[in-house]
């Protein structure tokens, strides 16, 4: 349709569009083609939350695309800064596969978040940086504890772990509750 030139620029006009819908899809391809401008509006854009739980996403995956590691502090702000739980999740999994070891601390504080997809995205997470093994205390818990729920919860983060004590854990609840 466009030769490359005219193309960019008009992914440019519609970026430039505050009341185009498409323009943190233009966005987000222009980041992706490493456009330095539109990955600062981009990030700009997520950490004061314009972008909907959608454009975020494809702003987000487009940045972690780039896998430039000088934009991870700022990825750690806007998740510790958001409330929508659909962009935390695209977050954590960005961080997670961008191997930020910095965000270990903030991943194991959302495996406490009361949603459990977000408890669930920031325990994988905590287990594709740097290779964290799932410590003791958790293993321990999955096979001993008292409490069925604490039982349960222990053997679940083990199985996001993808690790085979979870599986034990499993069928072990199973056997005293049938």
């Amino acid at each position: 349709l466009f030769p490359r030139k005219e193309f960019f620029q008009e992914l440019r006009r519609i970026a430039d569009d505050e009341k185009d819908a498409l323009r943190y899809e233009a966005l987000a391809h222009l980041i992706r083609k490493g456009d330095a401008e539109a990955l600062e509006r981009g990030l700009s854009a997520l950490e004061a939350g314009k972008a909907d739980a959608l454009a975020a996403s494809h702003l987000v995956n487009a940045v972690q695309g780039l896998d430039d590691r000088s934009v991870l502090s700022r990825l750690r702000g806007i998740l510790l800064k958001t409330t929508d739980d659909a962009i935390r999740i695209e977050l954590i999994r960005a961080l997670a596969a961008m191997k930020d070891e910095n965000a270990a601390s903030i991943f194991r504080k959302l495996e406490k978040d009361a949603n459990p997809a977000v408890a669930k995205a920031a325990s994988v997470a905590l287990g594709q940086v740097g290779g964290l093994a799932p410590d003791e205390e958790l293993i321990r818990k999955a096979a001993s504890a008292e409490d069925f729920p604490a039982r349960l919860a222990a053997a679940e983060k083990l199985l996001a772990l993808d690790r085979p004590e979870g599986f034990a854990a499993i069928r072990a609840l199973k056997e005293t509750t049938v």
